[in-house]
């Protein structure tokens, strides 16, 4: 199973800067630019985004263009596997019931296809391939 990392124009260029490595966001909690909550983890996913239904897989829809001045569906980086794990497990350990269940059943989404690391992941490349797709 190959997995990817989406990201917007604004982040491809320090991923790409730093060797392909993708890193837990820095400040988890309530976002007060983005009304939404960010988990300490880098987001990967099986899903090969194509149409606006596979983005709301990841929930990745919503972010598109409606609560961000970007798309997060731009550019696609192959993940490496080291240090990935399911979201369903870190979730149970580590999340917030009510901010999961929110997350979770955002519409369309299909949280068996998450999967999470807590540390940065070295080594993602850019899949050239890939053509963005604003969703």
């Amino acid at each position: 199973m190959k997995l990817y990392h989406y990201t917007c124009d604004h982040s491809i260029n320090a991923i790409l800067d730093e060797g392909g490595t993708l890193k837990p966001n820095p400040a988890p909690g309530w976002q007060r630019r983005v009304p939404s909550f960010v988990f300490p983890v880098v987001w990967t996913t099986d899903v090969d985004i194509r149409t606006r239904a596979d983005a709301q897989l990841v929930g990745l829809a919503q972010l598109a263009g409606n609560l961000t001045n970007c798309y997060r569906t731009q550019y696609r980086l192959i993940v490496p596997r080291v240090g990935v794990v399911p979201w369903e497990e870190w979730a149970d350990e580590n999340a917030d019931h009510m901010i999961r269940l929110l997350l979770e059943d955002s519409p369309g989404a299909d949280p068996s296809r998450w999967f999470v690391s807590p540390t940065p992941i070295r080594g993602a490349r850019l899949d050239e391939h890939y053509r963005g797709r604003q969703v």
